[in-house]
This record gives C-alpha cells, sequence and structure tokens, in this order.
C-alpha cells in the first residue's frame, strides 16, 4: 500500500511545505506537510484517486483533512517529498542555472514514475543527462544508466574514453574496478536511498564490457595511424578547389612525415595517453609535413577528423548497445 495511516508516531511540520492556508496534510516519515490539496493532489495519481472516490468516510473523519489524521506516505523518504514539492512549488528552481545534486533529480524521476507524472519524470531524467561531469561522475552515470535502463547515462562512457582508450585491470585501478567503492562513496555523500547495488557478476560484465569497448578502441587507433591517409587525385572537387601549386609535392611531405606518426602514435596508443579522440587529433596536427601545401594540409586533417570522430562513435555506440542488452558483443558489431 503507497497510503497508511501514522500512527504513534510524532510528527515534525516540516519548514518550507507548512502553508496556513494549506488543506490536505500528509505525513512522510517524521516529518508533516501541509499542502494545497488542488495543486499537489493532481500530481499523485494514486492519491487523486483516492480523494476523488467518492467513498463514504469513516465517522471519525476523513484522512488528511487534519493534522491529527494526515495520509502517510509509505516507502517514500522526506528528502525525495521535499524535492517533489518543491517542483511543484517553486517556479523561480526551474530557471536557477545552479545545478542541483543528482539525488535530488532521482528522487523526483522515482516519485514522479511511481505516481504517473511522466512529464516531471522525462524533466527529471533530462536534467541528469544534461548534468556536467562536475555534478555527476561519468562513471556514476553510467552505473545509474544501467540500473535505470537509460541509454543517454550509459552513454557517459564518451567521457570515460575520453580520457585515454585503455581501462586497466580491475584488481590494479580505482576507477572502473573499485566503482562499487566510488558509487557508495558518492551515495553517503548524497543519500543513501539512491545506492545502486549491483551484484559482482554485473560489475564484472560492465568492466569487461568496458574493456573490450577499449580493446577495440586501441586496435582501430592502431589501424587507422599505420596507413598514411589516401590523397585523392587532383581531379577531385575539393583538391581541384584548394589549387595546390603542387600536388605531388603534398603527397610525399605526407608519406614522409606520416612515418613520424605512426611511430610516435603507437607508443603513446599503448601507454594509454591517446585515446580516439580529440587528443588523438591534436596529436597529429602538431606534425608540420613539411613542404605541404597548406591549403591540402587543411583537407586531409578534415577528412581524419570525420574518420576518427565516426570510429569513435560506432564503438561508443556499440558498447553502451551492448551494455544494455541491445545489440551483439562489440567485436562482432562494429
Amino acid at each position: 500500500m503507497i497510503f497508511s495511516m501514522a500512527t504513534g508516531t510524532e510528527l515534525s511540520p516540516h519548514a518550507a511545505f507548512s502553508f496556513p492556508g494549506g488543506d490536505l496534510f500528509i505525513a512522510v516519515e517524521t516529518t508533516l506537510f501541509c499542502v494545497h490539496k488542488d495543486v499537489v493532489a493532481t500530481r499523485i495519481m494514486p492519491l487523486h484517486d483516492v480523494l476523488g472516490s467518492g467513498l463514504p468516510q469513516p465517522a471519525e473523519g476523513a484522512e488528511g483533512i487534519t493534522a491529527a489524521k494526515p495520509i502517510h506516505l509509505s516507502g517514500v523518504t522526506t528528502v525525495e517529498f521535499e524535492a517533489f514539492l518543491q517542483c511543484i512549488y517553486d517556479v523561480n528552481m526551474h530557471i536557477d542555472p545552479t545545478p542541483k545534486p543528482v539525488h535530488f533529480w532521482l528522487g523526483v524521476r522515482r516519485l514522479s514514475d511511481m505516481w504517473e507524472w511522466p512529464q516531471l519524470t522525462n524533466y527529471a531524467m533530462k536534467q541528469v543527462t544534461n548534468a556536467d561531469n562536475g555534478v555527476v561522475d561519468p562513471f556514476q552515470k553510467l552505473l545509474l544508466g544501467y540500473k535505470y535502463g537509460v541509454m543517454e547515462w550509459v552513454y557517459a562512457l564518451r567521457s570515460i574514453y575520453f580520457r585515454g582508450s585503455k581501462i586497466a585491470q580491475a584488481v590494479n585501478k580505482d576507477e572502473f574496478g573499485g566503482t562499487y567503492t566510488v558509487l557508495l562513496k558518492f551515495c553517503s555523500s548524497e543519500l543513501i536511498t539512491f545506492a545502486v547495488v549491483l551484484t559482482s557478476d554485473e560489475l564484472h560484465f560492465l568492466n569487461w564490457t568496458l574493456r573490450d569497448g577499449s580493446a577495440l578502441i586501441d586496435r582501430t587507433i592502431s589501424e587507422l595511424i599505420q596507413d598514411c591517409p589516401r590523397m585523392s587525385s587532383a581531379d577531385d572537387d575539393d583538391w581541384s578547389c584548394s589549387k595546390c601549386d603542387n600536388h605531388q609535392r603534398c603527397v610525399k611531405a605526407l608519406s614522409a612525415g606520416w612515418n613520424h606518426v605512426r611511430t610516435h602514435l603507437s607508443g603513446l596508443a599503448r601507454d594509454g595517453k591517446c585515446g580516439l579522440s580529440w587528443d588523438l587529433m591534436d596529436s597529429i596536427e602538431r606534425y608540420q609535413f613539411n613542404g605541404m601545401d597548406p591549403r591540402c594540409r587543411v583537407i586531409v586533417m578534415r577528412d581524419l577528423s570525420c574518420r576518427l570522430i565516426e570510429f569513435y562513435h560506432r564503438i561508443c555506440q556499440a558498447v553502451a548497445d551492448r551494455i544494455l542488452g541491445l545489440d551483439l558483443p562489440v567485436e562482432s558489431d562494429v
């Protein structure tokens, strides 16, 4: 049952949500809320159905109309209900640029989903999705996405791979191998109610899936940098537009410079210092490719950047799909 009588419990009025003109009394844990029925009950569908059922009321009076006999919400925490009411009453909150902690929106999401308010559920999910790494760590967002089945949160793995392509063995590294500890620290500093309890098998599955994607990124990097980018003939539209003065000289300059790229970046990839992202492209762009016409150089860098971004997103999407059980193993998909 969602609603029950609070018996034998001393209730303290909530500091913010105890309105003098309130006509609906709700008890959550040891806190008493006095709110407006027409405002709040319409946002809690089970409560709205109970209050509007038209059933005969007991002789001692209906629940929720006096502080002595409030409606008690079971399975809900005071902090969750505070967040839910703030979304209803505090209009300024929605235009305040100060980000709310992730546990705030997780609580709002849970209650709005349970009480059938889909618009608020979607809004809360969007806030977590858009939260930057300073508000919620990518590993935390990934775990929350796995727990709740939200692709947008699982896709935080892009930031994880952006830190570098390699993910070390769980026993040797505190990042993903220690995710369970990281998550508990995160929850204890915020609200333990939102702890995502994962079994060891689930943690190993996530760990190995991320490492499979990491290995695929490493192989892709190695393959990409082994072969010098192909420069189209001078008849190609792009090259003719660049009006290169001596295209053969540009081809030779790229080939010579790429030998240095191949040697140097292979070492960076093996050390996990270079991921399939902007850091790899930055490393390539540092090479001068002496003798290459600047116009040809721009076209080569543009085409290579597009290839890197395409591979990067394909791999991240494949890993995210696998985590949520939506696709084949990573190696078979890309």
